[in-house]
């Protein structure tokens, strides 16, 4: 058996959505933890395209798979992001959380995890060529949506500024913003991840759930689109087909029903010629009951002789069964020996038996 005969068997098993969904799921998982931007397309077409080389075809049977795939796409990556997150691990913004610009560098907060007790420490180091008396340099912490939830000044050591302060149970970001007094200018790092006070139990239970309803409702979006395509695609050749069908059916008809007429025309051209004949002067097509032809005026007079011939011989064969019976009405049988006897006889020629009146 060649490989394409044994993939085509393949595709027939009923067990066949283990293996399509098998694959998806860990392709469609390292589009999501790639981080790029177009991951959630890629994750789409991967859900609808592995699905319809191993022979799916129906809608629904798209449906159930992609969200199958989908979500335990979102729920694995929920729980690798957090096990990352927590280990310092994969991503930039989990390895190496300094930030920093020409003039403000190593910006950093320590410890990278914690809880509402920790006191967490951000240092950065100012190098530009402003005295440390015209210069204010602050610490910014944000949310994920990127919204300030405290900002403080920092302490100055021989160009390094730090400070320390406490945050409630979230996920955090942070930047540096140095004042230049002296300009009126503001100097601004990129921003930071860091840090995280939430128990990892917790944070795994959360990046499972929001893994999930994210994937579903972004790249679930996009496939959904894909389907919904691939449903009125194959409509519309569904009714295209019964079109076609519906007009090669009347053009059947239509035939059928011109040889129908021909056959008839036939049929009766063929009745018509039984009721004439070929005019022996001009070869005119004449009626039978004619006496002569509309053409040439030749008069048909053996027609008439031929039919008052036909009624002669009627009329002679009629008067000569007529004679037939009278005479077997003149005649009687000899009661003893059987033989005809004419009706006036007395008694019987053959057996000499007399015959009362």
């Amino acid at each position: 058996m060649n490989l394409n005969a044994a993939f085509e068997d393949l595709k027939k098993k009923k067990w066949v959505w283990v293996i399509y969904i098998s694959m998806a799921i860990p392709i469609n998982l390292l589009f999501a933890l790639s981080g790029n931007c177009l991951a959630l397309i890629f994750i789409a077409i991967v859900t609808l395209v592995i699905p319809y080389f191993f022979g799916v075809r129906g809608i629904k049977t798209f449906l159930k798979a992609g969200i199958v795939i989908i979500l335990i796409t979102g729920i694995l990556y929920g729980a690798i992001y957090t096990y990352f997150m927590y280990n310092e691990m994969f991503y930039p913004y989990f390895t190496d959380r300094t930030v920093g610009d020409t003039q403000l560098e190593d910006g950093t907060v320590t410890p990278y995890l914690g809880n509402e007790t920790t006191f967490f420490n951000y240092t950065v180091r100012y190098t530009g060529e402003e005295s440390p008396d015209n210069i204010t340099v602050y610490a910014n912490v944000t949310d994920a949506a990127g919204e300030v939830i405290t900002s403080f000044p920092l302490k100055n050591t021989d160009g390094m500024y730090y400070n320390e302060t406490r945050l409630e149970r979230d996920i955090y970001y942070f930047y540096f913003a140095a004042h230049l007094n002296s300009t009126d200018e503001w100097l601004k790092t990129g921003t930071g991840f860091g840090p995280v006070t939430v128990p990892y139990e917790e944070m795994m239970t959360l990046q499972i759930f929001f893994g999930a309803l994210s994937l579903l409702l972004n790249s679930g979006i996009f496939f959904f689109m894909f389907v919904a395509f691939l449903y009125f695609r194959k409509k519309s050749q569904e009714d295209k087909m019964k079109l076609e069908e519906k007009l090669k059916a009347e053009e059947e008809t239509k035939v059928k029903e011109k040889k129908d007429e021909k056959k008839e025309e036939k049929e009766k051209k063929k009745e018509d010629e039984k009721d004439e004949f070929t005019c022996t002067s001009c070869n005119a097509v004449v009626s039978a009951d004619a006496n002569f032809c509309p053409k040439c005026g030749e008069e048909f007079e053996g027609i008439e002789d031929e039919e008052e011939e036909k009624e002669g011989e009627k009329k002679e064969e009629k008067e000569v069964k007529e004679e037939e019976k009278e005479e077997v009405k003149e005649e009687f049988t000899c009661t003893e020996c059987g033989a005809t006897v004419d009706a006036q006889a007395t008694s019987c020629p053959s057996c000499g038996e007399d015959f009362e009146d």
